[in-house]
Parts: structure tokens; sequence; C-alpha cells
């Protein structure tokens, strides 16, 4: 409750797009442990429809990368196609490293559901390349 309060006032009362973005960002990890996974994705696009210029355009690729992973597991291929082709474009165009792993992460997953599989194999091969490159554990 105390989450949709903040996300309310931030996106609503006070019209501060860019700290609600933030917020929207920073639950992502919550909603996809916790749920709800509906909830999360109208949050998620409701910050990316009215928040397109308060918005840094590395939050609106995460935000585009967290829609991305929503809309997949809930079957719902189209979003998740059109969030992870824009979420690439831009962490390509910003040159940020970490956030392109992450977005190819899922657009891997979305081609590779339509049986894309040399396009999934090129991009998982460019994926692996820049966890290599930062050295990031997890992955």
């Amino acid at each position: 409750d105390n989450f949709r309060a903040a996300l309310t006032w931030t996106l609503g009362e006070s019209n501060d797009i860019g700290a609600g973005a933030q917020l929207v960002h920073w639950l992502y990890m919550f909603w996809l442990v916790h749920g709800p996974r509906e909830e999360a994705i109208n949050w998620i696009e409701r910050t990316l429809r009215h928040g397109a210029a308060a918005m840094s355009a590395v939050t609106r690729a995460r935000l585009l990368t967290a829609l991305s992973d929503f809309a997949e597991t809930r079957g719902d291929f189209d979003r998740a196609e059109s969030a992870s082709i824009e979420s690439v474009a831009i962490c390509r165009a910003l040159g940020s490293r970490f956030d392109l792993m992450r977005a190819l992460q899922m657009r891997i997953g979305v081609v590779s559901r339509r049986a894309e599989f040399d396009q999934a194999r090129i991009m998982g091969e460019e994926w692996l390349s820049i966890a290599r490159e930062l050295g990031h554990r997890r992955y």
C-alpha cells in the first residue's frame, strides 16, 4: 500500500515523473518476486506513457526491459517484442553496456520463443561477451 501511495503521488499529484519512473524501476525486482505482475505492467506502462520527456533515456530503457520481461512471462509476445526492441536500441545508442546486457537477455527470450535460433545465438554471443567484459559474476 505504501508503494502504491508513493507511485500515485509521484506520478499523479506531484507530477514528479522522474522520481516515479525511478521508483517503478526499483520496484521491478520486488514485483518480479512478489507480484502482482499485472499491476507492475500497469504501473510501467502508465509511467512510460506519461513520462517520456521527464525521464532519462536509461530509465526508459530499464522500464522497457522490465515490461518485456513481465509481458513475455504473461505470454504477451507482441508487447514483449516491441518493448525489447526499443530497449536494446536505446541501450546501444547510450553505450550502456550493463543495461544492454539486460535488454539483450529479454530480447533473446522473445526471439527464442519465435524459434529464430540463429538470431538468438548471435544475440546470446553478444550478451555473453558483455557479461565477460564487465566481469559480472551473476552472469
